[in-house]
């Protein structure tokens, strides 16, 4: 689930335009599970992670997301 949004840094500049992105996502209701449904790992109250998206508008003037990273403390 996306907790929060934050642009990060928008560039009108240059061809095309980019926008980064962070993007806080909570994972805490994620559960991995084996074929058998046994739970590897369960989600918990402390995991969120933050994501930087690089969205770039195209020509149709639609945001298309091109590339994804992390900072180096993810932290949100």
């Amino acid at each position: 689930m996306i907790v929060s949004t934050h642009v990060v840094a928008h560039d009108e500049v240059t061809a095309p335009d980019t926008m980064l992105l962070g993007v806080c996502v909570d994972s805490s209701q994620v559960r991995v599970l084996t074929e058998e449904g046994t739970v590897v790992r369960a989600g918990g109250s402390a995991d969120r992670s933050l994501n930087l998206l690089t969205l770039t508008r195209t020509s149709a003037g639609t945001w298309l997301v091109s590339k994804l990273s992390f900072p180096d403390n993810p932290n949100c």
